[in-house]
Order: structure tokens, then sequence, then C-alpha cells
């Protein structure tokens, strides 16, 4: 994670640096997804990831984790709900694809490479457990759809309390479909919530 929090403020730097140069706001946004997939086993999926649009040309740097975990319990007599993980697989990706923005609302397809770990738990001889680690390449794809204003306005905390004068900078909301293919394909569908500039205005 430390990995792409620094690829993602050296990524950032150089758009804002070009962008300096031309008189509209750069599309550049940050954006957070939940969601479930499934494929060799099913869980739940989160990530994150940075986007930069050029005309319609659309580049993403994109961390994705995928659990398998289901609540269990301590013991029968002591009935303490748990969330028991049984496989992990973290992606750290660069995609690239197109993206189509229409008002306040826009529409994206992009596919990449990764590096992918998979880790599985397991049971020693001594009855302890632990993960294994395994890594491989994989081919990162997603699909999305999400809305932000219309025009320039105050940005507001919460969607309520206005905080600057009008501006290019808000929020969005919308819907992904992440997956990954490699020796642990997973596909899913989850919600997703971004900030930043979504468009030129």
């Amino acid at each position: 994670m430390n990995k792409f929090i620094l690829f993602a403020l050296i990524f950032s730097g150089v758009i804002f640096k070009i962008q300096a140069q031309e008189k509209t706001n750069p599309i550049i946004y940050l954006d957070g997804n939940l969601g479930f997939a499934g494929g060799n086993s099913s869980g739940f999926v989160i990530g994150a990831s940075l986007n930069y649009q050029k005309k319609e040309n659309l580049f993403t740097l994109r961390t994705t984790q995928f659990s398998n975990s289901k609540f269990t319990y301590v013991s029968p007599y002591f009935p303490l709900p748990y969330l028991d993980t049984k496989e992990i697989i973290t992606e750290y990706g660069v995609l690239a694809g197109k993206r189509y923005v229409h008002n306040n609302k826009a529409w994206s397809f992009s596919v990449g490479l990764a590096s992918v770990e998979r880790e599985i738990k397991k049971t020693d001889e001594n009855n302890t457990y632990y993960f294994d680690s395994t890594h491989a390449l994989g081919f990162p794809f997603q699909i999305d759809i999400n809305w932000f204003k219309r025009n320039k306005e105050p940005y507001r905390i919460y969607g309520v309390i206005p905080v600057t004068k009008n501006t290019s900078f808000g929020n969005s909301i919308g819907f992904k479909l992440i997956g990954n293919v490699s020796k642990t394909t997973f596909i899913g569908l989850g919600v997703s919530f971004g900030i930043g500039y979504h468009k030129e205005y």
C-alpha cells in the first residue's frame, strides 16, 4: 500500500505540472469501491484507484484486495462472532482505457497489467494457523459508471455545508464492475465513491 501511495503522489504531481500550462482544470480523481466478488472463490472486494483522463483516454493506478471471509463463532459455548479469513488476494495494477463524459455522467472501461499476491490460510504440524503467499502476473479490468455535479458550485461537506467558492472539485458516486484474470481469477460488482475533478468545467 505504501508503494501505491508513493506512485499516486508522483503521478499526481506530474499531471498537475503538465496541466498548469492549460486553461481548463485537469480530469483527475481518486475513487474507492466496495462490493462482492466471485471466481476461484467468493468474498468481499475493496479497492482504490487514481485516475487521469486526457481527451477520451483514461489512465489508472489501482490497488484491490479480495477477501474470502465468513463470520464464525469462537466456540459453541461462547457464541462470540468473529470474521474468519481463508484467503486474501491483493493486486497493484496499471490500466488504460476510454472514458466518455456527458453532462453529469461518465462511463469508462479499462484493462491492464498487475502484480497479484495470493495468501491462503493453512495449518502447520503444531496446529498453528499461517498464511502461505504466492505471486503471479494478472490482467486487471474494470467498467465504471459514475455521476457528479453538472456545473461548478461550492464544495459541500456531507453535501450540505459549503466550504469553497464555485469550484470544479467535487464528489461522485457510481458502480464498478471489477476483476482480474490470473491464477486467482475473480470478478465482482460494487459501489464506488470518488473525489476530485471529474470533467472539464
